[in-house]
């Protein structure tokens, strides 16, 4: 304030108040650009998706894993954290004598603004992907900043792509390391240990196949829980709907899997829905086949 009120009585009103509004967009790039924009840092080895794997699959992530780089980002980004950003990672791999890795997430959940600057910081990120042959994946960023740095000359393509959260992110991180360990999705094949429970189950007469086409719901949330469901082929998705603009997925089940079992014993009401993620086939067991079958044929 003294600074100010001197350059006014030495130089004038509005020479003062430039000198002034200089100042604080200089105090407010030092103090800013000090704070690290990296609220916390995760590895793919540790934090996994929501989908449910076997073991095979799980072994893979367990030793890929940390070829997933997971940055939760927070506060407001501009030029000066955004450039601080990018040399960490920079020197990250430069100073590393071992393989980085394959896919960096950057996570806008905390992030409360980013400025037109922050784009061109975006763009040499973008650069640096290319050099050190990563993929930069953003997610839960929100429609104002996406046009903001898009506005700004920073476009998806390349090596940067923009996804709704984290979760789905992870998922997609996730099969391309499963795939390149020759794992074939399990949405698209059988697991064998499973058929052989559904055949003798089949030949009985007991279960009722249903095909779904991707998108279509199996079971809506608060709905009476009168029988459980084997899935043969195909993926869902456990969905709580949270608002009348809002659905929160909970869990991806893919082949193998037996679903509704607790409630069905219970006879309480589904406590979230059940959607096709893709063309999918599952064989119903209703409550009273059930009950007659462990009558039968008891434990």
């Amino acid at each position: 304030m003294l600074v100010i009120l001197i350059a006014i009585l030495t130089l004038g009103l509005l020479e003062g108040v430039s000198i002034g509004m200089l100042a604080a967009v200089l105090h407010f790039v030092t103090k800013y650009s000090r704070i690290n924009v990296v609220r916390h840092t995760l590895t793919g080895d540790r934090f996994r998706s929501n989908v449910e794997r076997n073991s095979r699959q799980m072994e893979i992530l367990d030793a890929y894993g940390n070829r997933i780089l997971i940055l939760k980002l927070h506060g407001y980004i501009f030029f000066g954290t955004a450039h601080e950003l990018n040399d960490s990672l920079a020197n990250r791999f430069d100073d590393s004598t071992e393989s980085g890795p394959e896919y960096i997430i950057l996570d806008f959940e905390r992030v409360i603004g980013l400025d037109s600057s922050a784009a061109m910081a975006f763009i040499r990120l973008e650069q640096i992907a290319e050099k050190h042959g990563f993929s930069i994946m953003i997610s839960n960023i929100s429609a104002g900043d996406s046009l903001q740095l898009s506005l700004n000359g920073f476009n998806q393509e390349g090596r940067i792509e923009i996804f709704a959260d984290l979760e789905r992110v992870m998922e997609w991180c996730e099969e391309r390391l499963l795939e390149k360990q020759g794992e074939t999705p399990a949405a698209m094949e059988p697991v064998p240990e499973f058929e052989a429970l559904l055949n003798p189950l089949k030949a009985m007469g007991v279960l009722e196949e249903i095909s779904l086409k991707a998108g279509e719901t199996l079971v809506e949330q608060g709905a009476p829980s009168t029988e459980l469901f084997m899935i043969e082929r195909g993926r869902f998705r456990a969905s709580l709907h949270v608002s009348p603009d809002r659905d929160v997925r909970l869990r991806v089940f893919n082949p193998g899997t037996i679903l509704g079992e607790v409630s069905c014993y219970r006879g309480t009401p589904r406590t979230a829905s059940l959607v096709a993620e893709t063309d999918s086939l599952v064989q119903r067991l209703k409550k009273e086949a059930l009950m007659q079958l462990e009558l039968e044929q008891p434990l």
